[in-house]
């Protein structure tokens, strides 16, 4: 749970296209004072280039990218559309994800990797193979970069449990 101070912006989900090491990735909401108090979804991104300034500093649920985490991007071989299927309820930025790109269609990997977190039409969009999170497509980047990101959350003590 990483401490932000007000050097750091916020920008909603899909805002911030390339992520740097020391962004932040909000996994649940969180209420902060942009100059009026706001709650922001999760996928939200906390960065030292966001324009909605903190006014305070605050306590977020959230992955610091800190360099060291591996996320592979993989290109697509098949077409699929629809909606995609959470298959990790605990992932709150997965609903974001949801919600956001609603009825889509990608092109994806659809070779199994590892355990599948996110999925559409029973194929992977999102999977975890040891401590590599790996997306299946290099479509929609803005939303499901910091997605795979926000899987490090839950499957490393080491994002969860920051102070």
């Amino acid at each position: 749970m990483p401490f932000v101070t007000e050097d750091y912006g916020v920008c909603y989900p899909g805002e911030k296209i390339n992520l740097k090491k020391g962004d932040i990735i909000a996994v649940k909401p969180f209420l902060t004072n942009t100059r009026y108090n706001l709650v922001f979804p999760p996928l939200s991104i906390l960065s030292t280039e966001c324009n909605r300034k903190l006014f305070s500093t605050i306590w977020v649920d959230g992955v610091k990218i800190n360099g060291k985490e591996q996320v592979i991007m993989l290109d697509g071989n098949i077409e699929v559309s629809g909606e995609i299927e959470v298959l990790s309820p605990e992932m709150l930025a997965a609903y974001t994800a949801k919600k956001i790109l609603g009825n889509t269609k990608l092109r994806i990997d659809d070779k199994n990797h590892g355990i599948i977190i996110i999925g559409i039409e029973n194929k992977p969009i999102i999977s975890v193979n040891n401590r590599q999170v790996i997306i299946h497509t290099k479509m929609r980047q803005e939303i499901l970069v910091p997605l795979a990101y926000s899987v490090f959350y839950f499957i490393s003590s080491e994002y969860s449990e920051e102070i």
